[in-house]
């Protein structure tokens, strides 16, 4: 990003140094961007003629560069998610779409997985780098939750198989669920679970999510908000 201006020596066909009095040196102009530049020697005195020279300015490697994503996580909705992009230097400059990289998305980016945006240099700067982002599976709502002897029945809002694989529940004597338990359960068709062999006279603190396998990766929901039972 800044001026690139060579010094010039200037030697005779016998090795010695002409002195600069019998020259004068001027540049291209600009000699900022990725380009090549001439520099131009003009004698004068006891000299006549003129020689041209050129140098170069190549690409800035990116391989340091920052690119953020304005959303890292989104919840499935049936919409195409398109997160916004920020690529900054090692200076902390934010770069131009469309002059200094250009942007792709991976296609789909509506159902539950994970999506890679490529940020592919151009102009002043070289390389390629990608940043992820993540739909995850809407949440379910817990319904209810049943006392039995020693048990409960949590009941839930069922979800899509589109969406969803299955769900968990997770329960703890603590509202904050320290040393919870967590009981899958393995089809999205099923809406109730019950939980057996627990303490008597106890409250338990019950909650819900859903998740979504997608190849070998689960996807997991936000818990539902928490019931109580006794």
């Amino acid at each position: 990003g800044k001026v690139k201006t060579p010094t010039v020596a200037v030697k005779g066909s016998d090795g010695k140094v002409i002195p600069s009095t019998n020259y004068s040196v001027s540049y291209s102009s600009g000699r900022t961007n990725v380009g090549t530049y001439k520099v131009t020697v003009n004698f004068k005195n006891n000299y006549i003629g003129t020689k041209v020279f050129s140098f170069k300015i190549n690409a800035a490697s990116a391989s340091k560069f920052s690119v953020k994503l304005g959303a890292t996580s989104y919840t499935y909705d049936g919409k195409v998610k398109k997160p916004t992009v920020t690529v900054k230097n090692t200076a902390g400059k934010t770069l131009k779409n469309g002059t200094d990289y250009t942007l792709t998305y991976a296609t789909g980016r509506k159902n539950v997985g994970t999506y890679k945006v490529t940020v592919k240099f151009k102009g002043n700067y070289t390389g390629t780098k990608t940043a992820s982002f993540v739909i995850n599976p809407p949440k379910t709502s817990l319904t209810s939750v049943v006392a039995g002897s020693k048990r409960f029945t949590a009941k839930w809002t069922k979800k899509s198989k589109q969406v969803v694989t299955g769900y968990q529940i997770q329960y703890a004597t603590s509202s904050s669920f320290k040393r919870e338990k967590t009981v899958n359960v393995t089809s999205y068709k099923t809406v109730s679970k019950l939980v057996k062999s627990l303490k008597g006279k106890t409250r338990y603190y019950v909650r819900v999510r859903t998740y979504k396998t997608v190849g070998k990766t689960k996807y997991y929901s936000s818990w539902s908000t928490a019931k109580k039972v006794t």
